[in-house]
């Protein structure tokens, strides 16, 4: 089952307030016979990246994938833009005063949404309070700990391969609380990894092998969550 649903593919991957009035407009041309030749090979194009997009990720996995990464099928959204374009332009100068009026309070509203909301407030609450900054304060409390702690090599040699995940060669390698669920989805090439892993306080502690829990190295407090750090007992 794909995370998300096949419809992310024709809404969210194309940024979905601009989706919106993509379809609208396509829909709307073909419907009243407006549609071009050259509009149907753009179209043909679009269709073609998702597709082939879907077969690489397919053919990498062995088709053993659960969601669909929006930064694969994001990059042909511009095709679809040219139809957003014109559709606003169109909301913008219509004939009728009250459907002008209309048409221009929903591209204000459009604007509004983008650049005020997920432009800045959204952007703010995740890297300036939010989680993803969180995570970066906590991390950097850790710093002088794991500094003290690891023993380790700086790098692993030979660097193990996989054609489906990508992994850096650098260590100790720490796992944030934030990939957490994704990392125990995955036959890791690297058997004793991560070094040391950060979890929010309260959460289960990882184990080894037999069941026995990482021993817990040191606890922070972060802007908004306590974080516990446990140290890999196999790692050096």
């Amino acid at each position: 089952m794909i995370e998300g649903g096949w419809c992310d593919l024709i809404t969210s991957d194309l940024f979905w307030p601009y989706a919106v009035f993509f379809w609208g407009v396509v829909a709307l041309r073909v419907v009243f016979r407006r549609i071009t030749r050259a509009e149907l090979l753009v179209l043909g194009l679009l269709v073609l990246h998702h597709l082939l997009e879907i077969f690489q990720l397919g053919i990498g996995s062995n088709w053993h994938f659960s969601m669909l990464p929006h930064r694969y099928f994001g990059v042909a959204a511009p095709l679809a833009w040219c139809w957003t374009a014109y559709g606003l332009v169109q909301l913008w100068g219509m004939s009728s005063s009250t459907l002008r009026l209309l048409g221009r309070l929903t591209v204000l509203v459009l604007f509004l949404y983008v650049v005020g909301y997920l432009g800045v407030m959204k952007t703010y609450k995740a890297y300036v309070r939010g989680s993803v900054r969180d995570i970066q304060v906590a991390l950097e409390k850790f710093d002088p700990l794991i500094r003290a702690d690891y023993r380790g090599p700086s790098r692993w040699e030979p660097m193990p391969y996989s054609s489906v995940d990508y992994f850096s060669p650098k260590r100790p390698f720490i796992l944030g609380a934030a990939l957490s669920g994704d990392w125990a989805k995955y036959d890791t090439p690297y058997p004793r990894l991560p070094d040391y892993w950060m979890m929010y306080e309260g959460d289960e502690p990882p184990k080894d092998a037999r069941g026995k829990r990482w021993p817990a190295i040191g606890r922070v407090r972060s802007l908004r969550s306590h974080w516990v750090l446990y140290r890999n007992p196999c790692s050096p």
